[in-house]
């Protein structure tokens, strides 16, 4: 029998709420290898009973810089629909636009909440706003899923994307080279890749055979000739991509025409 291509599963509910540092009850970790169930992993020890959103990206970073083949879901968006790129003139380029997103909404910073931002208190968000109404390709797709600029209502995605994409960036930097994508790029598609690819120039990701290959492994390469080291995916529920994943193999990646 073909050993599990990953030896580790985590899975994240993610959280916007409060400011980066604080303690959350809803975001939570947990972790599952190919011969245990899912358990629940607790912050480091400390003051606080839950995670904050900047101890779990230092924690991820530490885990993923690691050789367990391991990959991750986590629950709010990577990029933004093709609309946002268009009315505010950025390249399709994921890092610049990570890169210039926290430049107007540094929701990473002490003391900040996302509706600071927003509301005008702190950063410049009104600069980099978005309209409900503009969706990424892959919620396009699904009936069910709601504009990563949906701020008030049922379902809403929006503040847990606003407060998690700099910890994104965060780990990007963090890793390198290591950091290669699974991930909708500016519009929402599927692709894997270098963080510098165009949305079109990349793998589009297959959510069976990523499945698949949780279990039967994969031997060959297809990217550039070099492994695909660490792949970055989100929205399990509403998008249909598969997330982080360290030593990512060819059998789940198909050239994107």
């Amino acid at each position: 029998m073909t050993p599990p291509a990953f030896r580790r599963y985590l899975g994240i509910h993610y959280s916007g709420a409060e400011t980066p540092d604080s303690g959350l009850k809803n975001l939570r970790v947990y972790s599952a290898t190919p011969d245990t169930p899912p358990q629940e992993v607790q912050p480091p020890p400390g003051p606080r009973k839950y995670w904050s959103r900047r101890e779990l990206a230092h924690w991820l970073a530490g885990q993923l810089a690691g050789e367990t083949p391991t990959i991750v879901g986590i629950d709010h968006a990577l990029s933004f629909p093709l609309r946002y790129f268009e009315v505010h003139r950025l390249p399709l380029d994921w890092m610049i636009f990570l890169e210039d997103f926290h430049r107007h909404w540094p929701t990473d910073a002490p003391h900040t909440y996302v509706d600071f931002i927003l509301n005008g208190v702190r950063g410049e968000g009104s600069a980099r706003m978005g309209n409900p109404r503009w969706m990424r390709l892959t919620d396009e797709r699904c009936p069910a899923a709601r504009s990563v600029f949906q701020f008030e209502g049922q379902g809403k995605v929006a503040a847990a994307t606003h407060a998690g994409l700099p910890w994104i960036m965060f780990l990007k930097r963090e890793l390198g080279e290591r950091l290669r994508l699974a991930v909708e790029p500016p519009g929402g598609e599927e692709t894997c890749g270098s963080s510098h690819q165009h949305a079109g120039d990349g793998y589009r990701l297959d959510e069976a055979e990523v499945s698949r290959a949780a279990h039967d492994g994969g031997d060959g390469v297809e990217d550039a000739g070099q492994g695909v080291d660490f792949a970055v995916g989100v929205d399990l529920e509403h998008a249909g991509c598969l997330c982080l994943g360290f030593g990512l193999r060819s059998r789940v990646v198909r050239r994107w025409r």
